[in-house]
This record gives C-alpha cells, structure tokens and sequence, in this order.
C-alpha cells in the first residue's frame, strides 16, 4: 500500500519511499531519469573528458553558458530532499547490503529526488533541476 505522507510517497510497512530500499525499484527509476531528463553526468568529476559534451548539451538547452549550467546541481534542486528522515530511509536501505551507510550517503551527498523519486547523488544534475534546494529538515516542519 502506498500513502502520501510529506513530500514523498512511502510504502506504509517501512514509513519510507519504496525506491529507498527496493534496489530494482531504484534503479529502474534511476536509468529513466538518465533516459528521458538527462541524469548526469555518468561521473561528476571535474577532470572527465566526457563531462564537457554533457555540460556543452545543458547550457543549450537552458541558453545559458555551461559556467553558469554547472551550478545547477541536484545539491541545490529544491527537489532534492536531504532531511534527517529522508536520509534515515536510504540508511536503513542500505544497511542490509552496507556496513558503513552513513558514510557513503555522506561521501556520494546522497538525498532523495521529489520529482524522479530515486536516491539522487548531489553532484550530478537532471533537466527537472528546479531553483531553491535543497529540501531539509526546516522545510519539512
């Protein structure tokens, strides 16, 4: 059964988004943000020859220069909730595959996307970025 509560959906047996903890869930959400809204870049890293190719795409579609496009990061999506319970959910889905949860949502700055409803890494950025992130604990109050 799933439920509205918050800002995301969440199966009533775990109090979390399904995409929190069903991996394949996840992951089939995650490959159509890449699909359809431009998810990336497949590594964020600065120093990838690959990333000018997909930053030169978004300046284009955004018409304005990729300086400018390359601030439009998940990280600062006002879809991009990285509240306590939003992070507690990909925690508590990860830790039956991860000792270390906390760390790798902290080192990959892990949150949970509103819009495309999938773990959402902060560096990287979609075409549904939306100005005001990101969504935190203030916001959920």
């Amino acid at each position: 059964m799933v439920l509205k509560f918050s800002h995301f959906l969440f199966e009533k047996e775990t109090g979390c988004p399904i995409e929190t903890h069903d991996l394949v869930k996840n992951l089939e959400n995650r490959q159509t943000a890449i699909e359809k809204f431009g998810y990336g870049p497949a590594n964020p890293d600065d120093n990838v020859a690959d990333n000018d190719m997909f930053w030169q795409a978004k300046a284009k579609m955004w018409k304005c220069s990729v300086e400018n496009v390359k601030t439009m990061k998940c990280g600062n999506c006002a879809a991009f909730n990285i509240s306590d319970q939003a992070r507690d959910c990909i925690a508590k889905g990860m830790d039956e595959h991860e000792k270390d949860s906390r760390g790798v949502i902290n080192l990959a700055d892990l949150g949970y996307c509103e819009i495309l409803h999938f773990k959402c890494a902060g560096d990287r950025t979609c075409d549904a970025w939306l100005v005001g992130g990101p969504l935190d604990n203030k916001d959920l109050k």
